[in-house]
């Protein structure tokens, strides 16, 4: 026989899935049911969904974060071939490439 569902795990549950993914309302209603940790069955593994899911939204707004600081200059793979043409020396100079760049800080 399956214990009758209270009313306020009802509740918990529905705030659960109202929050969607928004994170702030999501992390609320986190807190709001954690009281269904303590209690075996569907709820409980509703409550652990939402966390996995407020886990994956955090994730993927540090990723964004993340990427937006990095340098548009940044290679995912560098080539040694580039290294040896920018500190080869100009024809009829004797002043490698690297160093005519101007760098700026």
């Amino acid at each position: 026989m399956v214990a009758p569902r209270s009313s306020l795990a009802e509740q918990a549950v529905a705030s659960l899935h109202s929050a969607g993914d928004d994170q702030e309302a999501l992390e609320e209603a986190i807190q709001a049911a954690a009281f269904l940790d303590a209690i075996p069955g569907d709820d409980r593994q509703k409550l652990r969904a939402a966390r996995f899911r407020l886990r994956k939204i955090k994730e993927a707004a540090a990723k964004g974060v993340a990427s937006a600081d990095r340098s548009p200059h940044i290679k995912a793979e560098y080539n040694p071939a580039e290294f040896d043409v920018l500190t080869s020396v100009d024809q009829g100079q004797q002043v490698p490439r690297y160093e005519k760049l101007s760098w700026r800080m």
